[in-house]
């Protein structure tokens, strides 16, 4: 922004006066409705965007809603004791047998979960790297002129078709 002021200011006598000042006048409020309005807005919107659709559901506070004492869903090994209310003096508990796994089966699941680790590390890199290059593509395009490839061949034709020799 500052060299396409010093640009304008410096060449302002050819244009003439009401002409530099139009120039003057849209490049400054150009970047500040960018810095003021656009730019903010970007911010908020993917803030927004990623409060919602990129965060971790807290599952705690909806399994508490609908947690009833009477139903658990416990594995072999696992028994609830806390709300069970027997009048009876003597309780007897079967012996509970816990399903070990042998050393192949451990690994192959150690493996497995590693995998998966990875895997999942490999995608959330992926999405984020794809979330960037979008990002970057929208930033980049947004503000495209539809008169900016006029500008740009005149200004190739000003330096670089200009006969210096005169």
């Amino acid at each position: 922004v500052g060299v396409s002021i010093i640009f304008i200011i410096a060449r302002g006598i050819e244009f003439g006066d009401e002409k530099t000042q139009k120039w003057l006048i849209s490049i400054l409020s150009g970047f500040f409705s960018s810095i003021f309005l656009t730019q903010p807005l970007k911010i908020i919107s993917l803030a927004i965007f990623f409060a919602f659709f990129c965060r971790k559901p807290n599952d705690d506070k909806e399994a508490n809603e609908y947690l009833n004492d009477d139903q658990f869903d416990l594995n072999d090994d696992e028994e609830y004791l806390h709300s069970i209310k027997v009048n009876s003096l003597f309780i007897y508990r079967s012996p509970i047998r816990a399903n070990r796994l042998n050393k192949g089966e451990i690994t192959f699941a150690r493996d497995q979960r590693l995998k998966e680790v990875y895997m999942w590390s490999i995608l959330r890199e992926i999405f984020i790297y794809s979330c960037f290059l979008s990002l970057l593509c929208i930033v980049t395009y947004s503000n495209h002129h539809p008169n900016a490839s006029l500008q740009v061949n005149h200004l190739r034709n000003y330096f670089l078709d200009s006969d210096y020799t005169q």
